[in-house]
């Protein structure tokens, strides 16, 4: 696996970029955050940027999500985009003891589901085939693809979270992220407009 560090700081942040990206996608956060503040890891993700592997999947990187944190020690902050965000949700409702106190949340998938519906459209695929499909997720993933769901997992979790998402993300649409509001009941939310599965922050407190 590939990793990075920068600063020295008292609070550790940990960022975690989405699908078919890589810790570059960091780079304004990184440059904004301050280096005596804060000490800042990222990682590319399993069969990304410059880490080894050819796939990925959620709990996949959740695993490495969980060996990161106790590597590190207490996070001050976990910053997802993407499946990066979705990963990062799925840990801590899988571990909720993780030492983390605070999580943002950026243009999130929100249910699995709606990309099985997708790809069954696109290509025509049989209901058997989804049926094979579906029994796939279950033996190599443990859960079918309705399990894997935004407002299921945020409705667990105990730690402070800000959620921001794009009214116009038409890869993970907007209705998602206000269930996920709803249900995460120690949340915050930013809503953004145009741009689209790209929202950018330029630091967090």
């Amino acid at each position: 696996m590939q990793g990075y560090r920068w600063g020295n700081g008292e609070r550790k942040i940990l960022l975690l970029h989405g699908w078919e990206s890589h810790s570059y996608w960091w780079k304004s956060v990184v440059s904004s955050l301050s280096k005596e503040q804060f000490t800042i890891y990222s990682v590319d993700a399993p069969g990304h940027g410059l880490s080894e592997g050819n796939y990925i999947n959620i709990p996949h990187y959740s695993g490495l999500i969980e060996q990161l944190v106790l590597k590190h020690g207490t996070i001050h902050a976990i910053l997802g985009h993407s499946l990066g965000a979705f990963s990062s949700v799925y840990t801590m409702h899988r571990v909720p003891h993780l030492a983390v106190s605070k999580m943002v949340v950026m243009a999130s998938p929100g249910e699995m589901k709606e990309f099985v519906a997708y790809y069954q459209s696109v290509l025509g695929l049989s209901k058997r085939a989804i049926n094979v499909i579906g029994d796939y997720l279950i033996e190599t993933l443990g859960h079918g693809p309705d399990y894997f769901s935004l407002k299921r997992f945020t409705s667990t979790l105990e730690l402070s979270g800000l959620i921001i998402h794009d009214t116009d993300d038409k890869e993970a649409p907007y209705p998602y992220a206000l269930e996920a509001h709803q249900n995460w009941k120690n949340s915050e939310m930013v809503t953004t407009t145009g741009l689209g599965a790209q929202p950018k922050i330029s630091g967090v407190n």
